[in-house]
């Protein structure tokens, strides 16, 4: 685990109050993140106070029963990284800076959407 920074906080902060004005959406405190679920169904970790991942900057998301055509998807993302828990479905989304927002929450909308 590291340390989450201080932009991974304040992103974390705005994916928060998005994501939790999608249906049937919740959280809870989990580890120094905020775990995201589905109804029953997690499919986020953002950082609050650590990350798992790569860095400082990692947000994670979990694929329930990905599809061959994301995993490919998955794969072809620079962005992303399944090595350390790809087989337990977790992807690790390493931000870089405020611009990849958008890019972080198309691949927040396929967990949420991989969680029914």
């Amino acid at each position: 685990m590291f340390p989450a920074s201080g932009e991974a906080q304040e992103w974390s902060a705005m994916l928060r109050t998005e994501l939790t004005s999608w249906p049937k959406v919740r959280t809870r405190p989990m580890f120094g993140m905020t775990g995201v679920y589905r109804g029953s169904k997690i499919f986020a970790c953002l950082p609050k106070s650590r990350t798992l991942g790569w860095s400082p900057n990692s947000f994670l998301m979990k694929f329930h029963k990905a599809s061959p055509l994301l995993e490919r998807r998955i794969a072809a993302d620079p962005d992303l990284n399944r090595s350390r828990a790809g087989a337990l479905g977790w992807t690790s989304f390493e931000m870089k800076s405020s611009e990849q927002i958008p890019q972080l929450l198309t691949w927040l909308q396929l967990a949420y959407g991989s969680a029914r």
